[in-house]
């Protein structure tokens, strides 16, 4: 999604970048964007994470119960790979030649 996003926003990346705009601003724009919604999604989904799987793991004999550091790492490690690949994405069309963005758009 978010190299969709970039690849369909270059031209306004690259408007930006020629009126002044660090590429940080960028980072930090696109950044604020997704990790919202990420943090949306796994808090919509964590009910629904804790409840399926403790129903289901009630029924073996052995009863093991999923703690809160699964959840948290999970949290992290979403939020991590979100964050690295907006990062990768944005400053990969923040670096590229404006002049030949707007020549092919």
């Amino acid at each position: 999604m978010v190299s969709f996003m970039t690849g369909s926003r270059r031209k306004e990346i690259s408007v930006r970048k020629i009126t002044g705009a660090v590429v940080n601003d960028e980072v930090r724009l696109y950044l604020r964007e997704f990790l919202t919604w990420v943090l949306i999604a796994n808090i919509i989904v964590l009910p629904v994470v804790t409840l399926g799987p403790e129903k289901w793991l009630d029924e073996f004999p052995y009863i093991t119960h999923t703690g809160l550091i699964f959840y948290l790492v999970t949290l992290v490690g979403t939020v991590f790979i979100a964050a690295i690949t907006v990062l990768w994405h944005t400053m990969k069309a923040g670096y590229a030649n404006p002049a030949d963005i707007m020549k092919y758009e």
